[in-house]
Protein backbone atom coordinates (compact mmCIF):
# COMPACT_ATOMS: atom_id res chain seq x y z
CA UNK A 1 0.00 0.00 0.00
CA UNK A 2 1.44 3.50 -0.99
CA UNK A 3 1.89 6.40 1.03
CA UNK A 4 -0.71 8.26 -0.76
CA UNK A 5 -3.63 5.46 0.40
CA UNK A 6 -2.54 5.46 3.40
CA UNK A 7 -2.21 9.24 4.31
CA UNK A 8 -6.19 9.28 2.37
CA UNK A 9 -7.31 6.22 4.18
CA UNK A 10 -6.10 7.87 7.90
CA UNK A 11 -7.78 11.16 7.17
CA UNK A 12 -11.28 9.40 5.76
CA UNK A 13 -11.08 7.56 9.77
CA UNK A 14 -10.23 10.57 11.35
CA UNK A 15 -13.00 12.37 9.42
CA UNK A 16 -15.74 9.90 9.90
CA UNK A 17 -14.55 9.23 13.82
CA UNK A 18 -14.88 13.23 13.76
CA UNK A 19 -18.59 13.26 12.27
CA UNK A 20 -19.35 10.46 14.61
CA UNK A 21 -18.25 12.09 17.86
CA UNK A 22 -20.66 14.93 17.17
CA UNK A 23 -23.76 11.47 17.84
CA UNK A 24 -21.86 9.92 19.81
CA UNK A 25 -24.01 9.71 23.49
CA UNK A 26 -22.08 9.58 26.82
CA UNK A 27 -24.13 8.95 29.38
CA UNK A 28 -22.76 9.74 32.94
CA UNK A 29 -24.39 9.96 36.44
CA UNK A 30 -26.32 13.24 36.98
CA UNK A 31 -29.20 15.01 38.57
CA UNK A 32 -32.12 16.85 36.90
CA UNK A 33 -33.77 19.84 39.68
CA UNK A 34 -37.51 20.54 38.11
CA UNK A 35 -39.14 23.79 38.76
CA UNK A 36 -40.89 22.58 41.97
CA UNK A 37 -37.84 21.21 43.38
CA UNK A 38 -38.16 17.52 42.40
CA UNK A 39 -34.94 15.69 41.52
CA UNK A 40 -34.83 12.89 39.22
CA UNK A 41 -31.88 10.84 39.84
CA UNK A 42 -30.35 8.87 36.66
CA UNK A 43 -28.44 9.43 33.55
CA UNK A 44 -26.92 12.30 31.87
CA UNK A 45 -25.35 12.90 28.01
CA UNK A 46 -22.54 14.54 28.65
CA UNK A 47 -20.76 15.68 25.94
CA UNK A 48 -17.86 17.89 27.58
CA UNK A 49 -19.75 20.99 26.01
CA UNK A 50 -17.14 23.73 24.34
CA UNK A 51 -20.73 25.59 24.26
CA UNK A 52 -23.63 25.74 26.93
CA UNK A 53 -25.59 23.26 25.63
CA UNK A 54 -29.34 24.42 24.63
CA UNK A 55 -30.53 20.81 25.45
CA UNK A 56 -29.72 17.79 27.49
CA UNK A 57 -31.05 14.12 27.12
CA UNK A 58 -31.62 12.17 30.25
CA UNK A 59 -32.63 8.99 31.32
CA UNK A 60 -33.76 7.16 34.66
CA UNK A 61 -31.60 4.20 34.05
CA UNK A 62 -29.08 3.04 31.52
CA UNK A 63 -31.52 1.10 29.59
CA UNK A 64 -34.83 3.80 30.16
CA UNK A 65 -36.43 6.24 27.76
CA UNK A 66 -34.59 9.41 27.03
CA UNK A 67 -35.79 12.72 28.19
CA UNK A 68 -34.63 15.84 26.36
CA UNK A 69 -35.36 18.68 28.76
CA UNK A 70 -34.80 22.09 27.80
CA UNK A 71 -33.93 25.54 29.97
CA UNK A 72 -37.42 26.19 30.52
CA UNK A 73 -38.59 22.93 31.67
CA UNK A 74 -35.87 22.67 34.41
CA UNK A 75 -34.36 24.25 37.17
CA UNK A 76 -31.16 22.95 37.15
CA UNK A 77 -29.41 19.74 36.46
CA UNK A 78 -25.81 18.40 38.05
CA UNK A 79 -23.07 16.12 36.95
CA UNK A 80 -19.82 15.01 38.60
CA UNK A 81 -17.76 17.93 38.17
CA UNK A 82 -20.53 20.70 36.59
CA UNK A 83 -23.60 22.34 37.48
CA UNK A 84 -25.67 23.90 35.60
CA UNK A 85 -28.79 26.46 35.88
CA UNK A 86 -31.88 27.63 33.81
CA UNK A 87 -31.36 31.05 33.48
CA UNK A 88 -33.22 33.86 31.15
CA UNK A 89 -30.02 36.36 31.12
CA UNK A 90 -29.25 39.26 28.63
CA UNK A 91 -26.12 38.49 26.11
CA UNK A 92 -24.25 40.76 23.67
CA UNK A 93 -24.84 40.36 20.24
CA UNK A 94 -22.39 43.41 18.30
CA UNK A 95 -20.12 41.68 16.15
CA UNK A 96 -16.63 41.18 18.50
CA UNK A 97 -14.12 40.46 15.41
CA UNK A 98 -11.30 43.31 15.04
CA UNK A 99 -11.86 44.11 10.89
CA UNK A 100 -16.12 44.25 11.80
CA UNK A 101 -16.15 45.83 15.39
CA UNK A 102 -19.29 49.02 15.74
CA UNK A 103 -17.69 52.54 17.10
CA UNK A 104 -20.22 52.32 19.48
CA UNK A 105 -19.09 51.17 23.43
CA UNK A 106 -22.56 50.45 24.89
CA UNK A 107 -23.80 46.96 24.72
CA UNK A 108 -26.08 45.93 21.91
CA UNK A 109 -28.28 43.36 24.13
CA UNK A 110 -30.93 40.40 23.70
CA UNK A 111 -32.59 38.18 25.99
CA UNK A 112 -31.61 34.05 25.80
CA UNK A 113 -32.79 31.61 27.87
CA UNK A 114 -29.84 29.49 28.52
CA UNK A 115 -28.52 26.70 30.89
CA UNK A 116 -25.95 29.01 32.89
CA UNK A 117 -22.60 27.39 34.04
CA UNK A 118 -21.37 27.52 37.85
CA UNK A 119 -18.16 28.67 37.98
CA UNK A 120 -18.65 29.80 42.04
CA UNK A 121 -21.65 29.46 44.14
CA UNK A 122 -22.12 30.67 47.41
CA UNK A 123 -22.60 34.10 49.01
CA UNK A 124 -21.08 35.54 45.77
CA UNK A 125 -21.56 33.77 42.66
CA UNK A 126 -20.25 33.60 39.46
CA UNK A 127 -21.80 32.35 35.98
CA UNK A 128 -20.88 31.68 32.42
CA UNK A 129 -21.94 31.33 29.16
CA UNK A 130 -20.21 30.75 25.84
CA UNK A 131 -23.51 31.02 23.22
CA UNK A 132 -23.45 29.61 19.99
CA UNK A 133 -21.39 31.63 18.45
CA UNK A 134 -18.70 31.23 20.52
CA UNK A 135 -18.20 34.26 22.54
CA UNK A 136 -17.97 34.52 26.31
CA UNK A 137 -20.48 36.33 29.01
CA UNK A 138 -19.99 36.11 32.63
CA UNK A 139 -23.19 36.77 35.08
CA UNK A 140 -23.25 37.51 39.09
CA UNK A 141 -25.78 36.43 41.18
CA UNK A 142 -28.25 39.43 42.40
CA UNK A 143 -31.34 39.09 44.64
CA UNK A 144 -32.21 35.60 42.54
CA UNK A 145 -31.40 37.48 38.74
CA UNK A 146 -28.77 36.65 36.85
CA UNK A 147 -26.32 40.20 35.83
CA UNK A 148 -24.09 40.10 33.08
CA UNK A 149 -20.78 41.63 33.54
CA UNK A 150 -20.09 44.34 30.62
CA UNK A 151 -17.56 44.12 28.36
CA UNK A 152 -17.51 45.19 25.23
CA UNK A 153 -14.26 46.15 22.36
CA UNK A 154 -15.65 48.89 20.21
CA UNK A 155 -13.64 51.17 17.43
CA UNK A 156 -12.36 54.45 19.36
CA UNK A 157 -10.95 57.62 17.82
CA UNK A 158 -8.36 59.94 19.60
CA UNK A 159 -8.06 63.81 18.51
CA UNK A 160 -5.93 62.78 15.39
CA UNK A 161 -9.31 61.13 14.06
CA UNK A 162 -6.74 57.62 14.13
CA UNK A 163 -8.70 54.59 15.47
CA UNK A 164 -8.01 52.03 17.96
CA UNK A 165 -9.28 49.15 20.14
CA UNK A 166 -10.98 50.41 23.02
CA UNK A 167 -12.48 48.40 25.85
CA UNK A 168 -15.75 49.07 27.57
CA UNK A 169 -14.99 47.64 30.91
CA UNK A 170 -17.78 48.00 33.28
CA UNK A 171 -17.08 44.76 34.81
CA UNK A 172 -14.30 46.03 36.97
CA UNK A 173 -16.45 48.38 38.68
CA UNK A 174 -19.36 46.03 38.73
CA UNK A 175 -17.31 43.48 40.31
CA UNK A 176 -15.35 46.39 42.88
CA UNK A 177 -19.32 46.88 43.96
CA UNK A 178 -20.16 43.06 44.01
CA UNK A 179 -17.03 42.10 46.65
CA UNK A 180 -16.61 45.07 48.42
CA UNK A 181 -16.78 43.04 51.38
CA UNK A 182 -12.76 42.01 50.84
CA UNK A 183 -10.72 45.51 50.07
CA UNK A 184 -8.19 43.28 50.01
CA UNK A 185 -8.58 42.23 46.13
CA UNK A 186 -9.81 45.67 44.99
CA UNK A 187 -6.48 46.07 43.14
CA UNK A 188 -6.53 42.04 41.61
CA UNK A 189 -10.39 43.28 39.94
CA UNK A 190 -8.84 46.31 38.53
CA UNK A 191 -6.10 44.19 37.00
CA UNK A 192 -8.23 41.26 35.62
CA UNK A 193 -9.50 40.67 32.14
CA UNK A 194 -12.52 38.92 30.77
CA UNK A 195 -12.04 35.44 30.68
CA UNK A 196 -12.50 32.26 32.79
CA UNK A 197 -9.11 32.25 34.68
CA UNK A 198 -8.54 36.02 35.76
CA UNK A 199 -12.70 35.84 36.89
CA UNK A 200 -12.26 32.21 38.77
CA UNK A 201 -9.08 33.70 40.33
CA UNK A 202 -10.78 36.71 41.66
CA UNK A 203 -13.58 35.00 43.25
CA UNK A 204 -11.02 32.35 44.26
CA UNK A 205 -9.72 35.06 46.41
CA UNK A 206 -12.46 36.50 47.33
CA UNK A 207 -13.52 33.19 49.40
CA UNK A 208 -10.02 32.78 50.70
CA UNK A 209 -9.93 36.80 51.98
CA UNK A 210 -13.39 36.10 53.82
CA UNK A 211 -12.08 32.60 54.99
CA UNK A 212 -15.37 30.97 53.99
CA UNK A 213 -16.29 28.61 51.56
CA UNK A 214 -18.09 28.18 48.53
CA UNK A 215 -21.49 26.08 48.11
CA UNK A 216 -20.11 24.79 44.57
CA UNK A 217 -16.70 25.69 42.83
CA UNK A 218 -15.98 24.37 39.19
CA UNK A 219 -12.80 22.42 39.33
CA UNK A 220 -10.44 23.74 36.07
CA UNK A 221 -10.59 21.27 33.19
CA UNK A 222 -7.23 19.46 33.58
CA UNK A 223 -5.41 17.91 30.42
CA UNK A 224 -5.22 13.92 30.61
CA UNK A 225 -1.94 12.51 30.16
CA UNK A 226 -1.22 8.61 29.26
CA UNK A 227 2.05 7.45 29.04
CA UNK A 228 3.57 3.76 27.97
CA UNK A 229 5.65 1.81 25.59
CA UNK A 230 5.43 0.47 22.23
CA UNK A 231 7.55 -1.56 20.23
CA UNK A 232 7.82 -4.05 17.00
CA UNK A 233 8.78 -5.10 13.28
CA UNK A 234 9.12 -2.35 10.95
CA UNK A 235 9.85 -3.34 7.20
CA UNK A 236 11.89 -0.41 4.91
CA UNK A 237 12.51 0.03 1.68
CA UNK A 238 14.90 2.91 -0.45
CA UNK A 239 14.37 4.74 -3.62
CA UNK A 240 16.80 6.69 -5.01
CA UNK A 241 15.89 9.27 -7.65
CA UNK A 242 16.59 7.90 -11.71
CA UNK A 243 18.12 11.32 -12.74
CA UNK A 244 21.75 11.00 -10.83
CA UNK A 245 24.72 9.87 -12.68
CA UNK A 246 25.61 7.44 -10.68
CA UNK A 247 25.02 3.15 -10.45
CA UNK A 248 23.48 3.23 -7.19
CA UNK A 249 20.29 4.61 -8.75
CA UNK A 250 20.29 1.46 -10.71
CA UNK A 251 20.72 -1.12 -7.78
CA UNK A 252 18.27 -3.59 -6.89
CA UNK A 253 17.50 -2.60 -2.95
CA UNK A 254 16.06 -5.38 -1.27
CA UNK A 255 13.94 -4.44 2.12
CA UNK A 256 15.23 -4.29 5.69
CA UNK A 257 13.57 -6.29 8.38
CA UNK A 258 13.96 -4.61 11.50
CA UNK A 259 13.13 -3.91 15.46
CA UNK A 260 11.75 -0.71 16.85
CA UNK A 261 11.00 0.40 19.99
CA UNK A 262 9.84 3.51 22.01
CA UNK A 263 8.27 5.80 24.62
CA UNK A 264 5.11 7.66 24.19
CA UNK A 265 3.21 10.67 25.79
CA UNK A 266 -0.66 11.37 24.96
CA UNK A 267 -1.86 14.50 25.75
CA UNK A 268 -6.06 14.94 25.93
CA UNK A 269 -7.40 17.81 24.81
CA UNK A 270 -9.37 19.22 27.33
CA UNK A 271 -14.00 19.33 26.23
CA UNK A 272 -13.34 16.56 23.83
CA UNK A 273 -14.48 13.36 26.18
CA UNK A 274 -10.54 12.43 25.39
CA UNK A 275 -11.81 11.72 21.73
CA UNK A 276 -8.70 13.88 20.63
CA UNK A 277 -4.99 14.09 21.44
CA UNK A 278 -1.34 14.63 20.80
CA UNK A 279 0.64 12.15 20.85
CA UNK A 280 4.67 12.33 21.07
CA UNK A 281 6.89 9.46 20.93
CA UNK A 282 10.85 9.19 21.80
CA UNK A 283 10.99 6.24 19.09
CA UNK A 284 14.11 4.51 18.37
CA UNK A 285 14.40 2.54 14.30
CA UNK A 286 17.13 1.24 12.25
CA UNK A 287 17.72 -0.57 8.79
CA UNK A 288 20.41 -1.99 7.30
CA UNK A 289 19.42 -2.01 2.95
CA UNK A 290 22.07 -3.91 0.91
CA UNK A 291 22.02 -3.72 -3.18
CA UNK A 292 23.55 -4.35 -6.23
CA UNK A 293 24.55 -3.37 -9.23
CA UNK A 294 26.73 -4.98 -12.47
CA UNK A 295 28.22 -2.03 -14.73
CA UNK A 296 30.26 -3.64 -17.91
CA UNK A 297 32.47 -1.69 -19.97
CA UNK A 298 33.28 -4.25 -22.10
CA UNK A 299 33.70 -7.96 -23.22
CA UNK A 300 35.97 -8.69 -20.72
CA UNK A 301 36.09 -5.91 -18.19
CA UNK A 302 33.14 -5.25 -15.74
CA UNK A 303 32.62 -4.22 -12.01
CA UNK A 304 30.27 -5.63 -9.33
CA UNK A 305 29.13 -3.24 -7.06
CA UNK A 306 28.21 -4.37 -3.54
CA UNK A 307 26.20 -1.39 -1.80
CA UNK A 308 25.14 -1.14 2.08
CA UNK A 309 23.08 1.59 3.49
CA UNK A 310 22.71 0.46 7.24
CA UNK A 311 21.27 3.53 9.40
CA UNK A 312 19.73 4.27 13.00
CA UNK A 313 17.91 7.38 14.13
CA UNK A 314 16.69 8.47 17.30
CA UNK A 315 12.69 10.05 15.90
CA UNK A 316 10.76 12.18 17.64
CA UNK A 317 7.33 11.54 16.36
CA UNK A 318 4.59 13.87 16.96
CA UNK A 319 0.94 13.04 15.82
CA UNK A 320 -2.71 14.11 16.19
CA UNK A 321 -4.83 11.40 17.16
CA UNK A 322 -8.55 10.27 17.42
CA UNK A 323 -9.65 7.57 19.28
CA UNK A 324 -12.99 5.92 19.55
CA UNK A 325 -13.70 3.75 22.32
CA UNK A 326 -16.50 1.01 23.01
CA UNK A 327 -16.25 -0.07 26.63
CA UNK A 328 -12.44 -2.02 26.60
CA UNK A 329 -12.31 -2.08 22.91
CA UNK A 330 -11.17 1.45 21.00
CA UNK A 331 -9.51 1.96 17.51
CA UNK A 332 -7.81 5.28 16.06
CA UNK A 333 -6.34 6.63 13.45
CA UNK A 334 -3.34 9.47 13.36
CA UNK A 335 -1.54 10.76 11.63
CA UNK A 336 1.68 13.64 11.89
CA UNK A 337 5.24 14.26 11.02
CA UNK A 338 8.44 12.67 11.88
CA UNK A 339 11.91 14.12 13.24
CA UNK A 340 14.43 11.44 12.80
CA UNK A 341 18.32 12.03 14.24
CA UNK A 342 21.19 9.66 13.01
CA UNK A 343 22.90 8.22 15.69
CA UNK A 344 24.81 5.32 13.84
CA UNK A 345 25.62 5.51 9.86
CA UNK A 346 26.89 2.91 7.17
CA UNK A 347 27.07 4.25 4.03
CA UNK A 348 29.63 2.30 1.96
CA UNK A 349 29.96 1.20 -1.85
CA UNK A 350 32.11 -1.83 -2.56
CA UNK A 351 33.64 -2.23 -6.17
CA UNK A 352 35.16 -5.34 -7.46
CA UNK A 353 36.64 -4.45 -10.79
CA UNK A 354 37.18 -7.89 -12.83
CA UNK A 355 39.60 -6.93 -16.17
CA UNK A 356 40.15 -10.79 -17.66
CA UNK A 357 40.86 -12.92 -15.14
CA UNK A 358 42.40 -10.09 -12.71
CA UNK A 359 40.15 -8.11 -9.79
CA UNK A 360 40.27 -5.82 -7.35
CA UNK A 361 38.47 -3.95 -4.65
CA UNK A 362 37.82 -0.76 -3.41
CA UNK A 363 35.96 0.46 -1.20
CA UNK A 364 34.24 4.27 -1.44
CA UNK A 365 31.19 5.77 0.03
CA UNK A 366 27.69 5.02 -2.07
CA UNK A 367 26.61 8.94 -1.23
CA UNK A 368 28.85 11.69 -0.74
CA UNK A 369 26.99 14.16 1.06
CA UNK A 370 24.87 12.90 3.80
CA UNK A 371 22.12 14.11 6.19
CA UNK A 372 22.14 13.72 9.37
CA UNK A 373 18.68 14.80 10.39
CA UNK A 374 15.79 13.09 8.44
CA UNK A 375 12.12 14.57 8.47
CA UNK A 376 9.13 12.42 7.26
CA UNK A 377 5.40 12.29 7.53
CA UNK A 378 3.10 9.17 9.16
CA UNK A 379 -0.34 8.17 9.11
CA UNK A 380 -1.76 5.10 10.64
CA UNK A 381 -4.67 3.52 12.55
CA UNK A 382 -5.20 0.42 14.70
CA UNK A 383 -7.36 -1.52 17.72
CA UNK A 384 -6.98 -1.02 21.37
CA UNK A 385 -8.35 -3.48 24.32
CA UNK A 386 -8.11 -2.10 27.65
CA UNK A 387 -4.24 -1.32 28.27
CA UNK A 388 -2.83 -3.19 25.02
CA UNK A 389 -2.67 -1.61 21.29
CA UNK A 390 -1.76 -2.64 17.66
CA UNK A 391 -1.33 -0.59 15.05
CA UNK A 392 -0.58 -0.64 11.55
CA UNK A 393 1.61 2.83 10.48
CA UNK A 394 3.34 3.70 7.65
CA UNK A 395 5.92 6.44 7.49
CA UNK A 396 7.56 8.48 4.35
CA UNK A 397 10.90 10.03 4.85
CA UNK A 398 13.39 12.19 3.00
CA UNK A 399 16.26 9.59 3.77
CA UNK A 400 19.81 9.92 3.86
CA UNK A 401 21.12 11.68 0.51
CA UNK A 402 21.83 15.48 1.16
CA UNK A 403 22.16 16.39 -2.88
CA UNK A 404 19.83 18.52 -4.37
CA UNK A 405 19.73 15.76 -7.47
CA UNK A 406 19.93 12.69 -5.85
CA UNK A 407 16.30 12.19 -3.99
CA UNK A 408 16.67 9.69 -1.40
CA UNK A 409 13.09 8.24 -0.50
CA UNK A 410 12.93 5.99 2.68
CA UNK A 411 9.55 4.45 3.17
CA UNK A 412 8.51 2.39 6.51
CA UNK A 413 5.66 0.10 7.48
CA UNK A 414 5.54 -0.30 11.17
CA UNK A 415 3.73 -2.98 12.90
CA UNK A 416 3.20 -2.13 16.56
CA UNK A 417 2.66 -3.27 20.29
CA UNK A 418 1.92 -0.72 22.48
CA UNK A 419 1.09 -0.62 26.22
CA UNK A 420 0.22 2.45 28.57
CA UNK A 421 0.94 2.77 32.17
Amino acid sequence: MHFKDILILSILILGSFGLKSFAQRNYISGTVIHQNGDTLHGWIDYQNWERNPRVIRFKSNEEGEIQKFSPLQIHSFKLDKEYYVSAIIDIEISMDRTNSLSDQSELLLEKDTVFLQNLYTGSKSLYYNKDQSGRDHFYIGVDQEYMLLIYKKYIAYDRHDSHFTGENKKFIGQLTYYLDECKGISNLIQQSEYNKNSLVNVFHKYYQCLNEEAVFKKQKDHISVDFGVLAGLTMTNLELSQNFPSIIVHADYQTSYSFSAGLFLDLFFVRNISHWSFNSELFYSTYDINGSARKNYGENYWDINEIQFAYSYLKLNNMIRYKHSFKDVSVFANLGVSNGFVISETNKRVIESHVHAVYSTDEVPAILETRGWEIGWLAGFGLGYKAFALEFRYEKANGMSDYERLKSTVARNHFLLSYRF
